[in-house]
């Protein structure tokens, strides 16, 4: 069985008894475990995201003026990326190896890493990223006017703001 969040982060120091009662308390108005711990104060996000990096051994990195190509959000439908809370950020094929690197809060969790996996036919590579700015990417990257109602894919992926691509070389890894 899978431990939650809360457990690990307490069992590797970074959440004390209290805070870990207090968000027991509090978790049922949201999305997940991660955003109540960034709302109640208990851990910031960038501090939270290099916590789950260490506890899981996959990269971190901080989304905030990354954008990704429109072909590798097309490889995650719109529905999809918001129903396990994911975002592809980039791809990488060499020796016959196709990989996509899957942007998740807590990657602990193989659900969405093997559906993915399952849906596109890569290989699938977890990279820890903040509640937060997932939201706010998946927003960006997947806004409710590009979406296809019927299929739930992105009818267009493509943003317009000049930000640092993210892509196997120049990922910045915290």
């Amino acid at each position: 069985m899978e431990r939650s969040l809360v457990d690990r982060l307490s069992d590797n120091g970074y959440l004390s008894a209290a805070d870990c009662e207090r968000v027991e308390r509090e978790m049922a108005g949201y999305a997940s475990v991660a955003e109540c711990l960034i709302e109640l104060g208990v851990l910031e996000e960038a501090e939270l995201r290099r916590a789950i990096g260490r506890i899981t051994s996959a990269p971190a990195i901080d989304l905030v003026g990354k954008t990704v190509e429109p072909g590798v959000l097309a490889l995650v439908g719109a529905a999809l990326a918001r129903k396990l809370r994911c975002l592809p950020l980039f791809m990488n094929e060499s020796q016959g190896r196709r990989v996509l690197f899957l942007g998740l809060e807590d990657p602990a969790g193989r659900a969405p890493i093997d559906e993915v996996a399952r849906l596109t036919g890569f290989e699938v590579e977890p990279v820890v990223v903040g509640s937060l700015q997932l939201a706010a990417s998946l927003d960006r990257f997947y806004p409710a006017s590009m979406l296809d109602l019927a299929a739930g894919a992105p009818l267009i992926a493509n943003d317009s703001t000049p930000d640092t691509p993210v892509s196997g070389r120049d990922a910045a890894l915290v």
